[in-house]
């Protein structure tokens, strides 16, 4: 009996111990079941309860996170604040804490302690918040050159901007000047919330300027006024700025109008170079996007200080008209930095191996040849190189992935992703993901890797700039099902696991920003049609999440895209992307090599997207260990529609 009694004692004493250091006894289920009360608690307000329940969860992952949801309603309680930003220090949790509590600060006019606790943020509330500090503190200079810069953005700032925009405004440093450049720049940003800023600044401009603004917003709205400028006062440098806009304004419907006024009335008007070259480009990328090739081309070439953009569409207009002479003029014109770019070491390549040339074009294919991209690939199969993989797998330290899975943060995006949490955990993994070194970084790629986040890995491998890891940058799943289906539309499996790459990462729950879903990215109403065109019964949007159906319907589209081209991947691809009847208005009017054709594709996004699934199919294809499609088969020439 007293041996009973002395054996229940000492496990009262244990027990009360435990609690008393906070030390939960729970297994994982009870503390998720805890965590969830505690979480109603709070969200009912009883503080008191809440404190209870929190008192046994003090070793679960989730802890740090109930913490920062009490505080954040209690921003009166410095202490404990200051003790979680320290604690917690590099989480997102502190992040979020720390940044509702200096919007506490700030409507409490505690400037001083504001600058204490800030740290620079992309969030421009803040950055004004902390310059009206700076102010109010005595750093005036300092803080009216960055009123000035947040002031000029072309877009509404947030009200929490206003004080400082007040002082700022009433300072030496405001001038009517400053109105009409920014003015000027919300305008030419042409998006509904710049007009709307526009509209609101020519209302407080002196008279003068006030016409002038007024007469640019008439044009920006119909931009026909432009052809017929006679009764503009042509020496004011502001007519000849509206007069350059709506010259693109007009340019976009009516363009050969645009074209013809611009050349009728451009030396009636007062203009800087830097205007007349704004419009010279326009002209040009929007003749180069409507298939006008030499029309573009001179337009290109008067611009007399070309962006990077310029000079790249001035090439690809040459290219265009096959004009091997203007090609090697127009890459004359590229920075010594954009010449050692891929894709123009490989066009000067084709330049030089057009004009007879051909050993210096095989001395710059061999060296493409070394990488492992498309232009890299398409080099090699010029002079009948090998591919070459590169691939050099991450070697981490030794424990390196146990310790930053032992990191409170990862410990907490772990638990978010058991809890079926899946949006808080990914804002988690990439505010955590940023708070890490390079090294760090790469060890992140190789724990999603680890966690089964296929998507998430690749990404993050990007962010580390490493790219020489194959089976993390181009990972192997849904092997089977891939293989199944790729066999029922007679594809090779290389060719569905490139385009997959390209279009989810693998990420079977992927959803695009204008409702594409799944793997291969089908869009709903597609999906409906493959269902009738297959016999199959259409369930819903969300079965497209399903990989098996996803694959199904993937694959029997893409096989559609490629008989619709006559078999030619690349066009496919470019239908994939952005659709049969754009591909087919791009088409050239005569026979063009298709490396050309690729080139030229007046979607940015398009012409990406092309080239990188034809290097994703090469890759897998040595990944997967199978024979058969050379970068060449997929470059041969493109006929007319």
């Amino acid at each position: 009996m007293k041996k009973n009694k002395l054996l229940m004692g000492v496990f009262l004493f244990i027990s009360l111990s435990l609690y008393t250091l906070g030390i939960s006894a729970m297994t994982l289920t009870e503390q998720r079941q805890s965590f969830f009360k505690a979480e109603k608690l709070l969200k009912k307000g009883d503080e008191a309860g809440f404190l209870t329940e929190m008192n046994g969860l003090k070793d679960y992952a989730l802890y740090p996170y109930l913490q920062y949801r009490r505080l954040k309603i209690h921003l009166d309680k410095e202490k404990e604040i200051k003790l979680f930003l320290t604690a917690y220090k590099g989480t997102r949790y502190a992040s979020l804490l720390r940044r509702y509590w200096l919007v506490s600060m700030a409507k409490n006019g505690r400037w001083t302690n504001f600058i204490a606790y800030y740290q620079p943020s992309k969030k421009v509330s803040l950055q004004c918040y902390y310059h009206l500090a700076q102010y109010k503190t005595g750093e005036k200079e300092v803080a009216l050159e960055a009123a000035k810069k947040l002031w000029l953005k072309p877009e509404s700032s947030p009200k929490e901007c206003n004080a400082l925009f007040h002082v700022f405004k009433t300072s030496p440093l405001y001038n009517q000047a400053l109105v009409w450049q920014r003015f000027k720049t919300a305008i030419r940003k042409g998006k509904k919330k710049n007009i709307a800023l526009a509209r609101y600044l020519a209302k407080n401009m002196p008279t003068s300027a006030r016409k002038s603004a007024k007469l640019w917003l008439k044009v920006y709205g119909k931009p026909m006024i432009i052809t017929n400028p006679k009764k503009w006062n042509t020496s004011d440098p502001k007519s000849g700025e509206i007069f350059s806009q709506g010259i693109y304004g007009l340019s976009r419907k009516q363009l050969d109008l645009a074209i013809s006024t611009w050349e009728r009335y451009q030396e009636d008007f007062k203009m800087d170079s830097e205007t007349r070259d704004y419009v010279e480009k326009r002209l040009g990328l929007i003749s180069a996007y409507r298939g006008k090739t030499t029309q573009a081309y001179a337009h290109l070439s008067k611009v007399v200080n070309p962006d990077e953009e310029s000079r790249d569409w001035q090439v690809r207009m040459a290219l265009r008209k096959q004009n091997w002479q203007q090609v090697s003029e127009s890459l004359k014109r590229l920075t010594a930095e954009e010449k050692t770019q891929e894709k123009w070491r490989y066009w000067l390549a084709r330049a030089l191996e057009k004009t007879d040339a051909k050993i210096d074009a095989n001395l710059i294919y061999a060296e493409l040849a070394k990488e492992r991209s498309y232009y890299g690939f398409a080099a090699a199969d010029k002079i009948q190189f090998p591919y070459q993989l590169n691939d050099k797998p991450i070697l981490l330290a030794e424990n390196a992935l146990k310790n930053l899975e032992q990191k409170p943060a990862f410990k907490m995006i772990k638990e978010l992703f058991a809890l079926d949490r899946n949006k808080e955990a990914k804002w988690d993994w990439w505010f955590s993901v940023k708070q890490l070194d390079n090294e760090g970084i790469k060890t992140a790629a190789k724990l999603a890797q680890e966690w089964g986040m296929i998507q998430t890995a690749v990404f993050t491998v990007a962010k580390a700039k490493y790219w020489d890891d194959m089976a993390l940058r181009f990972p192997i799943v849904f092997r089977e099902q891939i293989n199944r289906h790729a066999k029922s539309q007679n594809l090779k499996p290389a060719m569905v696991f490139g385009l997959i790459r390209q279009e989810s990462v693998f990420n079977a729950q992927a959803g695009s920003h204008v409702g594409a879903r799944g793997l291969m990215q089908i869009m709903p109403a597609t999906g409906r049609q493959i269902a009738r065109e297959l016999g199959v019964k259409w369930r819903s949007t969300n079965s497209l999440h399903d990989p098996d159906t996803n694959l199904k319907f993937g694959t029997y589209y893409y096989k559609k895209q490629l008989d619709k081209f006559d078999g030619q991947l690349a066009l496919a691809a470019a239908g994939y992307n952005a659709g049969p009847h754009r591909v087919k208005k791009w088409r050239p009017k005569k026979p063009m090599a298709m490396d050309i054709w690729i080139e030229t594709i007046p979607f940015d996004e398009t012409r990406k997207y092309v080239s990188v699934v034809l290097m994703n199919i090469i890759i897998y294809q040595q990944r997967l260990q199978e024979k058969g499609l050379k970068m060449q088969d997929f470059l041969s020439k493109v006929q007319p529609s």
